[in-house]
């Protein structure tokens, strides 16, 4: 260190200096002006500078000299003492994020829950989640998801990883779990009003491949369904078509068609169902009603796969192709295989007058005709260097159900034909965007139309007089169509909060 004593006046300082070291000029202005200025000699002659002004002060002559270089400076009493800048130290923050997804498949699983160093969070659709800590690198992580084994590890925060979970359930004849604990049929976690449901329960209950999820929803408590309600499902004592059925972003209006036993939805496209006892939340639509979001199969990644069940209503089959490695193609189909009504089930006898004798009664026969079928087809990619998920997901179905009277009597004709006709169609397109470990977006659009249609002629036809009675003729048409756009944005704030727009 050189220290030069003299006085550190407010003096004229003229400074002229073309590529020189520092601690040079520094000496020459100690010398030239008798002032005291402090400074590392060694440490400062590696900066070159240049000047040639007049400046009023010293204070102004070094602040210019040293404007540019990782230097400061302060008075202290006479003399002027330049020292290095202290870098800010930066906190420094380790972020751990990944994907969950299947063993096997690679299908991600979306809304796992985790717990990652006693904070809780859950994954996105995709199966993504992010967390960052100023602690420590290495976390704690424990993963469950419905009807999967409970994944508990620990790593280190680094690149993106996959944890892969396994299914809990096998097609064996006997299998034996042992220190292995898993979700079984539902989860109740910290959100009010969530109840977490395991699709894959699903497939142990009556009517597998029909109305399978409607039988599992009706055992959970609050939800008034199949044998109890008609045709609408009431979750917690809401009004009657105040809920709400939701698969893959659309509305599926109505979980039952004409036949109580077969469900609008088919069960093998389920991956993940939640029901919620209000949709109040902006992100469910401000709904009174509840809601039960199911979301579908991306599908497998890895083999083309096949599932065919077989009931005493329907045949249902669902394939899975996978496409490059990144995506998958899907396609389930289910159709009603021979007449669910029988006509000696539904013959009625008409009286021909109003005494209790009915020897004289004539018996009708109905004839029944009756056809439910419908299709999904999604298809699932993965894009970008973050795989980001890109899906296209489509529905439609029919459900008709009629019946033709032709019954000749002894003076006239019966004649009467009645139909029922519904039809459903829907479709979603969904990109969810990972812009960095802390902030990701989702995009969502989404289509509902249901179409009713009813018609019956009545009428009675007497020959011998040509004439034709018409009791009644009625023809009705309704439509209702919905379609809805979506913009989700996440970020992480910190390690304990996170904000959603």
């Amino acid at each position: 260190m050189l220290l030069t004593c003299g006085n550190l006046l407010a003096q004229e300082i003229v400074v002229s200096a073309n590529d020189q070291p520092l601690n040079l000029v520094l000496a020459q202005l100690i010398k030239e002006n008798n002032v005291s200025i402090s400074f590392n000699d060694s440490g400062l002659s590696n900066f070159q500078v240049t000047a040639n002004s007049r400046f009023k002060s010293l204070e102004e002559a070094i602040s210019f000299l040293i404007s540019d270089l990782p230097l400061a400076y302060e008075i202290r009493g006479e003399v002027l003492v330049i020292f290095p800048k202290k870098s800010e130290k930066r906190q420094k923050k380790w972020t751990l994020s990944g994907r969950v997804i299947e063993q096997g498949s690679a299908e991600p699983l979306p809304y796992s829950n985790l717990m990652i160093d006693n904070r809780g969070t859950i994954t996105d659709m995709m199966g993504n989640f992010s967390v960052s800590s100023e602690t420590d690198s290495i976390f704690s992580i424990k993963i469950s998801h419905l009807g999967y084994y409970i994944l508990d590890t620990i790593v280190t925060g680094s690149s993106p990883m996959n944890f892969e979970l396994v299914p809990s359930s096998f097609g064996l004849s006997e299998v034996v779990i042992e220190n292995s604990r898993v979700d079984r049929s539902g989860q109740y976690g910290q959100n009010a009003g969530l109840i977490k449901l395991n699709h894959r329960a699903a497939g142990f209950l009556p009517g597998y491949g029909d109305n399978s999820v409607f039988n599992l929803l009706r055992l959970q408590p609050g939800i008034l369904a199949a044998g109890e309600q008609t045709n609408e499902l009431i979750i917690w004592g809401s009004y009657e078509g105040h809920s709400k059925v939701v698969f893959d972003g659309f509305t599926i209006y109505g979980l039952k068609n004409f036949n109580d036993n077969i469900s609008s939805f088919n069960p093998l496209m389920a991956k993940d169902i939640e029901v919620y006892k209000g949709g109040w939340d902006v992100k469910m639509g401000e709904r009174v009603g509840g809601i039960v979001n199911i979301t579908g199969k991306l599908g497998n990644i890895n083999k083309t796969s096949f599932e065919f069940v077989a009931n005493n209503m329907t045949l249902n089959a669902l394939i899975e192709v996978p496409i490059a490695k990144k995506g998958s193609l899907i396609l389930a189909f289910r159709h009603t295989y021979y007449d669910l009504y029988d006509p000696s089930d539904l013959s009625v006898l008409v009286k021909r007058n109003n005494d209790a004798d009915t020897t004289n009664d004539a018996n009708v026969v109905i004839k029944p005709d009756y056809k439910f079928r419908d299709i999904n087809v999604k298809y699932a990619t993965r894009l970008g260097k973050h795989d980001d998920l890109f899906y296209v997901s489509f529905y439609g179905g029919i459900d008709n159900f009629s019946y033709h009277i032709d019954e000749i009597f002894r003076t006239y004709q019966l004649l009467k034909n009645t139909k029922e006709e519904n039809s459903q169609s829907g479709g979603s397109v969904y990109y969810g965007k990972k812009w960095s470990a802390m902030a990701r977006s989702h995009f969502s659009f989404s289509y509902s139309s249901l179409r009713s249609k009813f018609s019956n002629d009545f009428k009675l036809v007497f020959p011998q007089i040509s004439k034709v009675n018409q009791i009644e003729n009625k023809n009705t048409d309704n439509r209702l169509t919905e379609v809805s756009v979506k913009v989700d944005n996440s970020f992480n704030l910190g390690s304990w909060h996170t904000l959603e727009t």
